[in-house]
């Protein structure tokens, strides 16, 4: 779970920037309990073709902060899975002060990548079991100027950038965070994060990563499966598909009130039916690329098989996806909540909590005192060492 401090100085605001908008969010902790002090969204008027205005991302943001809502102005914002570089890579063991040049050897040696070009951050995922003593790494790399942009963009808001972090661990952040019990917190769960142009993913066995994987299909692709299917323009296809994961969203939470396990696809309507139809086949390779990451956890590292997904982003609850994913890798399929055990009652925005609200998963997770406490930074050169994800374990 996230750290609960002590002190009286605000928590920072966790800025969550996606295509359909950005997402504002500050915690605090009256009495001891976690709780949304404010909560703000800025919502673009996307269509298929049109891209994301920055210069109304910035006027936006400066009339939201001078609403007074939030307090202080330092800002933890992440760094876009698809601007990051995701490689492993494979050492023995090795004394802990000589990692870092082992790591950067390797890096030079194999991939065409200039460390002094990039930050760089390297995750210590696993033991790999038909290796012997070597262990694999997960390197992420960000250019500069990527970095540096962001940082920049950020400050023209009128905010102070305490941390830039890297998506995935933001969205790990926010799902460990509902996996309270100790018993989830030690088994095997992979996270999606369902975006529009892309789908992430995060595979975890315990309170270590041991995969991420950014896959280039997401939810527009099967937006325009469906509008070409149904006959229907994209913003059209994108409409009804909204729909149906707000309904199914709904249902879910009312099974849960109501500890009934959620339905699958078989109980759905003919709408619903016809729009699977409609996407099964892009479905179908989401799915398998990943069944495919899954895979690899298992053989690589001897894994448990994967029996719990938590889907987050914009495409949580899409009903033919979850169909899917229970269908051909056998797992429990739940959206993400980040607010489920958090007080929301002072923040109107989320007054209405009908669904899990799984778009905002990696907003909670940047703005929540973190589990993974490293980020990309300008000093953090040559290398950032993640020896595990919590504690730094050198198991």
């Amino acid at each position: 779970m996230w750290h609960l401090g002590t002190g009286r100085k605000p928590w920072p605001i966790g800025l969550d920037v996606a295509a359909d908008g950005i997402r504002m969010l500050q915690f605090h902790q009256p009495e001891g309990r976690l709780a949304v002090r404010s909560g703000a969204q800025w919502k673009t008027s996307r269509t298929h073709e049109e891209g994301f205005s920055a210069s109304a991302a910035v006027r936006a943001v400066r009339e939201v902060l001078a609403e007074g809502g939030f307090a202080g102005r330092d800002v933890v914002s992440a760094i876009d899975s698809a601007e990051i570089r995701f490689e492993t890579l494979r050492l023995p063991e090795v004394p802990v002060e000589e990692l870092s040049h082992a790591l950067l050897d390797r890096t030079e040696d194999l991939f065409d990548l200039d460390p002094t070009e990039h930050f760089l951050t390297a995750i210590r995922s696993g033991m790999v079991v038909t290796a012997g003593n070597s262990h694999e790494w997960i390197l992420l790399a960000v250019p500069h100027d990527v970095y540096w942009r962001r940082n920049e963009w950020l400050e023209s808001m009128g905010l102070t950038v305490r941390e830039l972090r890297p998506e995935p661990l933001a969205l790990y952040d926010a799902v460990h965070h509902q996996r309270r019990r100790n018993l989830d917190q030690q088994s095997a769960h992979a996270i999606v994060r369902m975006g529009h142009t892309s789908t992430l993913v995060v595979v975890a066995h315990g309170q270590r990563i041991l995969l991420v994987k950014n896959i280039d299909s997401g939810g527009d692709r099967l937006t325009a499966a469906a509008a070409n299917y149904l006959g229907l323009a994209f913003e059209e296809a994108d409409l009804l598909r909204r729909q149906i994961r707000n309904d199914y969203a709904l249902h879910a939470h009312q099974a849960r009130m109501s500890n009934l396990t959620t339905s699958d696809i078989g109980a759905a309507n003919s709408v619903i039916w016809t729009v699977h139809d409609a996407l099964r086949d892009e479905a179908n390779a989401l799915v398998l690329e990943i069944g495919l990451c899954l895979r690899y956890c298992a053989n690589t590292f001897g894994t448990p098989k994967i029996e719990q997904m938590t889907l987050a982003g914009e495409g949580a609850w899409d009903p033919s996806v979850i169909h899917l994913l229970r269908e051909n890798l056998g797992a429990r399929c739940e959206g993400a909540a980040p607010f489920r055990s958090v007080e929301v009652s002072g923040c109107p925005l989320f007054s209405d909590r009908r669904g899990s609200m799984a778009d905002w998963t990696v907003c909670a997770g940047l703005a929540g005192q973190p589990v993974a406490t490293e980020s990309f930074g300008a000093g953090q050169q040559p290398i950032q060492l993640i020896l595990a994800h919590r504690g730094g374990s050198l198991v």
